[in-house]
């Protein structure tokens, strides 16, 4: 998880970042990445849905989902 936190600080367009997240419709992360994720200053998927796949409680905070399923049922509900 180092890499996040270097890359924290380099605007997102110099990383890939801001090409990624155009060509993305909803974002799939799991729990250890969620919860790193959420220690940034900002929220980095905008308005996009993310799916944090989990067996915890999950409190959103920017109208993030809990999945409790392997990746592939993850996958087909996101594309439905």
């Amino acid at each position: 998880m180092s890499w996040l936190s270097e890359c924290a600080n380099e605007p997102p367009a110099e990383t890939g970042y801001d090409e990624l997240m155009g060509r993305t419709d909803a974002v799939v992360i799991g729990r250890n990445t969620y919860d790193s994720v959420l220690r940034f200053n900002d929220w980095p998927f905008g308005i996009k849905p993310v799916y944090v796949l989990t067996h915890r409680a999950l409190a959103p905070l920017h109208n993030e989902r809990a999945l409790q399923c392997d990746i592939e049922q993850a996958l087909r509900t996101v594309q439905a």
